[in-house]
């Protein structure tokens, strides 16, 4: 039983690890946790507060957001190939 659960499961494994990811992002955005989705935020420009001169101010952090993106993404692809060695090393061959 645990072996068709586990079949099941791992298809899901990339959707589960999506929804983790994002979630991540809005709880540190809600918390006010100054971690991965902070830089994130900060480096598109995002602020809670406009003011005319911040505009002038902004700092290229284009490098920043691809790591950010290509992090998530690797952890996403993980999560991707362990589900399909899970379902090939428990799926019976047909």
């Amino acid at each position: 039983m645990f072996k068709q659960c586990m079949i099941t499961v791992s298809n899901y494994l990339p959707s589960i690890m999506v929804f983790l990811l994002t979630n991540l992002l809005v709880v540190e955005y809600l918390l006010g946790f100054q971690g991965a989705a902070y830089r994130l935020f900060s480096s598109i420009g995002y602020t809670n507060i406009i003011s005319p001169g911040s505009m002038n101010a902004r700092v290229d952090e284009s490098g920043l957001i691809i790591g950010i993106s290509i992090c998530f993404l690797l952890v996403i692809m993980v999560a991707h190939m362990i589900g399909q060695i899970v379902k090939l090393k428990l799926e019976p061959p047909k």
